[in-house]
């Protein structure tokens, strides 16, 4: 359900939203919870550090839904499952 979605991406950005690059965190440049592996896998190949830092929620969004939510048919899940998934 969209309304799920919805709801447990509000949830999930009160910890991931921002940008971060702290140099201990292996995943690098992070925007939104999203590394700039998965950046350049689902939005941009050649993503920079300054790419990661302008990214917008539209973005994160666009990789976010079909690429985590989707992909894992979270919408078949019950609540709460969903959004440990």
């Amino acid at each position: 359900m969209l309304a799920d979605y919805d709801q447990c991406l509000s949830r999930l950005l009160v910890h991931e939203g921002g940008f971060t690059n702290d140099p201990r965190d292996p995943g690098g440049p992070t925007n939104f919870g999203i590394t700039i592996a998965d950046a350049r896998r689902f939005w941009k190949n050649n993503a920079t550090t300054a790419d990661m830092q302008s990214m917008s929620l539209t973005v994160a969004n666009g990789i976010y839904r079909p690429e985590y939510w989707d992909s894992l048919r979270c919408s078949d899940l019950p609540p709460v499952v969903d959004d440990s998934v």
